[in-house]
Order: C-alpha cells, then structure tokens, then sequence
C-alpha cells in the first residue's frame, strides 16, 4: 500500500510539472533547435555540517579523462544546483535556461529525494525536460539508492531515462540490461601505486555518530591498543580535499562500516560508500564487511579483507600488521590493479557511452 501511494504521488507531481512547465520549455526550446557537443553534469559542491566547502564529486574528472583518453569530441558543462542559495523555482529556471544555452548531447544528473545537503533541482522537472528532448541522452544516478524514496525515483527514472545508476551497477535502457558500475569510474590521478614505505598504519574517514555501531567497535580496538586514526565530518578531524586524499597515499590500513543505521524507509541492512573504491585505489589494505553490493564488484578476502565482529576485526588487524609485506600486500595488489584494469574512468564510460 505504501509503495503504491509514493508511485502515484509521483505520477501527480510528474504531471502537475508536465502541466506548469511545458510553456517555459515550449519559450526556450523554440530559441535554440540544435544540439551542441556538450555534456551537463549536475551535481552538488558538497558542504559539510559547517558548511564548509569538502569537495566535488569524482564524476567530472572522470568523463574528462574518458573524453581526453579516447579523444571524444565532447565538452563538460557543469551546473551547480548549490552554487547560491536560492528560491527552489528560480533554481529550476536558472537550470531550464542553462540547459537551452548549452543544449546537450548528454545529461547527467542526481535522482535522489531532494534535501538540502543535495540539490534542489526537481526531478520531475528533467522528466519533463526528456518528452521534449528525445534527442539528448538523460543518465540519471542514485547515490544512495537504499531508501525507499529514491527506490520509488529510481524505478522512475528506468523507465523514462536512457540509463540510471545506483550503485553499485547501470542499467541501460536500450538493452534492458544491469552491469556493474562503481559509482563513476576511478580516474588515473586517483590511482596511487601501493608501497611498503608508509608512515601511517590504520585509519577510519567518515561519520561518527554517538552510540552508534563504528563508536562502540573503534573504542574496542582502542582499549585494546589499535593505535586508529580517525577524522571526517563530525570526528572534530575536518579534512580539505588535498588532506582527504593525501590520507588514503600515506596509510597502510582503513576500515569501512558499511551497515546503515535502522531508520524509517531503508531498505537494506547495507550501503556502499565512495571511501571503498578511494581505498582500493590508493594502495591501501580495507577491512569491511561482506555484503550485497561489495559482492558484485568485488571478493572477500581476495580484494578486502572481510570482518564478522569487532572480535574478529581486532584479530585480523593484528595478523595483517604483523604480515604486512606478504599476506597484506598480495591483497593490496590484486585490489589495486582489478580497480585499474576494470573500473578506470575510460573502461566504465566507453562501455556506458557505447550502449546507451
């Protein structure tokens, strides 16, 4: 009953959208008739809890590099939904015009519910935008599709968009087929060849929520003497973009939570976090969970190691510690060199952009 009510609710705001903005659409479409080589990438700038600037997203240097790498004739255009906080109308019109200055070959943007610590850019408006640009190839992505609104979105978004992502795989309309996708594709400056010659040992990057499960086991691990460095949002550890990642070159180990807390409208026990593919591809030994999406790109114990409890975790710790040059490192290698063979930004998008 539930999921009927949010699928018709949806239907209601897609038409009411249809209804209010197929005259703005008709007023800008009549100016500008042809397409140019352009790809618009809408995505957030990312602020944290003070509303200091992190980082953007992978996503734009890794369609640079697939266009730079295989000399496509394409140009990135990006639209930031967060650039100015601004009326949610005017935002979608500011994004309506930028659209028909740049009228695009492709389209990639966010399907989640809208918050906002996302964007305000309404969906049904860009499927509104797909009736009357047949032409143009609209990818939409799900970052965080284990809820039940952006499940809702997401079913949505496949049947009107010519692909959607949701991590950890693809699907493409034409061929109504699933692949794997690793949220984007790991570009080349991404990369950091593993060593021996680091000088920090483990590391945890991300939230830290009072009384929740990553507290309880990284307090464990302290009282048992793991030395673990911790930072991210709300660790009172604020990382800049160049500091984020100059953790990730000079760490041997990191682990990863990848159990969500039980909230209203989850839909699974798990979820899947850009930091798994950021510590595979820099060289370093993670220790998550064996779960769902980890499954479908990669294997336990051969590209990570797998923890059950933090009984478990403090003795695989320790075992990787002492054997670091040998039983680490030959997981380290297989991890790292599988992201560059398989997940690299020109593999990834030759294989959207020659199905789609």
């Amino acid at each position: 009953m539930l999921k009927l009510r949010s699928i018709v609710k949806v239907i209601i705001q897609i038409i009411l959208s249809f209804i209010f903005y197929t005259p703005i659409i008709l007023y800008f479409k009549i100016k500008k008739k042809h397409l140019n080589n352009n790809i618009i990438i809408v995505e957030p700038k990312y602020y944290d809890a003070q509303k200091k600037l992190i980082f953007n997203s992978e996503i734009t240097k890794s369609i640079q590099e697939y266009i730079d790498e295989t000399k496509t004739i394409l140009t990135i255009k990006n639209f930031y939904p967060d650039d100015e906080v601004i009326n949610k109308f005017y935002l979608n019109l500011f994004f309506l015009r930028f659209f028909y200055e740049n009228k695009p070959k492709y389209i990639f943007f966010k399907s989640d519910y809208q918050d906002p610590k996302t964007t305000g850019l309404s969906l049904f408006l860009i499927i509104t935008l797909k009736l009357f640009e047949s032409k143009t190839t609209f990818i939409s992505h799900s970052g965080d599709p284990n809820w039940f609104n952006n499940q809702v979105r997401g079913w949505v978004c496949k049947k009107v968009f010519d692909a959607h992502s949701f991590v950890t795989q693809v699907y493409i309309k034409k061929s109504q087929t699933i692949e794997p996708m690793p949220l984007h594709g790991v570009p080349k400056n991404r990369m950091h060849m593993p060593s021996f010659n680091r000088t920090g040992d483990i590391f945890y990057i991300g939230r830290l929520p009072k009384f929740d499960e990553r507290e309880k086991i990284l307090n464990f691990l302290k009282e048992n003497r793991i030395d673990i460095k911790i930072f991210g949002e709300s660790t009172g550890n604020f990382l800049t973009s160049d500091e984020f990642y100059k953790i990730y070159k000079n760490f041997k180990m990191t682990i990863n939570f990848p159990k969500q807390a039980k909230l209203k409208g989850a839909t699974s026990e798990y979820c899947f976090r850009e930091r798994v593919l950021n510590a595979l591809s820099h060289g370093v030994l993670l220790f998550d969970q064996k779960n769902p999406f980890m499954d479908i790109l990669f294997k336990s114990d051969e590209h990570y190691v797998n923890y059950f409890d933090k009984e478990d975790l403090l003795e695989k710790i320790k075992y990787y510690q002492n054997n670091y040059e040998t039983a680490a490192m030959k997981i380290i290698n297989k991890a790292f060199y599988l992201i560059d063979e398989k997940y690299g930004s020109k593999k990834i998008w030759s294989n959207i952009f020659n199905k789609i």
